[in-house]
């Protein structure tokens, strides 16, 4: 089942189509950037104060900047290119990658 307008859709349908291709692509760009700006290319000190308050080391601190960071960037790019923000796959990567950080970081904090 295609999710593109046929040369017989509705004007409605057009329109409804590519503002979710928008919404789509937007909702990515968010997360991608989100990934990228403050938590690889940086991290900002916001990001890493949270970590801290969290009772991480400054090492730790920056680790769970950056896994959290490609986290979102994976995200985001599922959220583009798998066609849909809230399915079962990105849902399954995104819980993936949260039980992954927790092992890694969970003796560490201790």
């Amino acid at each position: 089942m295609s999710r593109e307008p046929s040369a017989s859709s509705s004007p409605l349908q057009v329109a409804a189509s590519r503002a979710v291709k928008l919404g789509r692509g937007v909702l990515a760009a968010l997360w991608i950037y989100q990934g990228v700006i403050p938590k690889l290319l940086g991290p900002h000190t916001d990001e890493l104060t949270m970590n801290l308050a969290l009772g991480a080391s400054n090492a730790a601190a920056r680790q769970i900047s950056m896994i959290a960071g490609v986290t979102e960037i994976v995200i985001g790019v599922c959220v583009q290119f798998l066609g849909a923000a809230f399915n079962p796959v990105t849902i399954n990567v995104a819980m993936a990658g949260l039980a992954w950080i927790v092992l890694l970081l969970e003796p560490k904090l201790r």
